[in-house]
């Protein structure tokens, strides 16, 4: 058996496999795409904007809302600030009500499905990234692989402090928030703005972890498996 996580394999084994049939092959970002960007910087033209980037799966249980309402609290604490979301959902009309609401319009740029390419691209020009995802049976083992694709850009990310995160990193290497609670997710993004050296240390922390799963290690361990059972 081939699983993605260290949780993962907690709940197959809580179910009754052995632990020696499962081994893990995490998700990593495809390095020849992503490396064409890495060092790219951020464009003239968004030099004065501070700019918040989601992309993903826009449904209520990846807390969209949870992100807009940080970015209300946020948008007269930091100047310039600018929330890009990238991809669709079956919320997305939700979504787009909310920012409409909220009086975000200005603020909140729309993208909708972009292809993978157009995502690393925009990944330099970004300031922070955040997974917003609520708590859930799935998201309290999940590890989102976009943790990996901001931090291979050296990027800031806020996420959800959840077990199946939290075993690869901690709370020095990643910046969490409370799932569920705007308030807590506008303050943590607000102390990354605040703290460049906090923020560069955390990063550099959360990268050197990052590094010890780059998908160069992952598929050479992935065809090491198919090896070994063959033989």
């Amino acid at each position: 058996i081939i699983t993605t996580n260290k949780s993962f394999v907690d709940k197959f084994v809580s179910r009754g496999c052995p632990p020696d049939k499962i081994r893990i092959v995490m998700n990593s970002p495809q390095e020849s795409i992503f490396n064409r960007f890495v060092n790219k910087s951020k464009e003239r033209s968004d030099e004065s904007k501070y700019v918040v980037m989601y992309h993903g799966i826009i449904i209520t249980r990846y807390g969209f809302e949870e992100l807009l309402n940080a970015i209300n609290l946020l948008k007269d604490k930091i100047p310039g600030l600018e929330l890009r979301v990238f991809g669709t959902g079956e919320d997305v009309s939700l979504f787009l009500e909310m920012v409409q609401k909220l009086n975000l319009e200005n603020i909140v740029k729309y993208f909708g499905q972009v292809s993978i390419e157009k995502i690393v691209e925009t990944i330099p020009e970004c300031d922070v990234g955040v997974i917003p995802n609520r708590l859930n049976p799935f998201t309290k083992i999940n590890f989102p692989t976009r943790i990996f694709e901001y931090l291979h850009m050296k990027k800031p990310l806020v996420i959800p402090r959840t077990q199946g995160i939290n075993d690869y990193f901690d709370e020095g290497s990643i910046f969490y928030f409370d799932p569920g609670d705007a308030e807590n997710l506008a303050n943590v993004i607000f102390n990354i703005y605040s703290d460049a050296g906090k923020t560069i240390e955390v990063i550099n922390k959360g990268y050197e972890i990052y590094q010890k799963h780059r998908w160069e290690i992952q598929s050479k361990n992935l065809i090491k498996i198919y090896e070994e059972t063959l033989n």
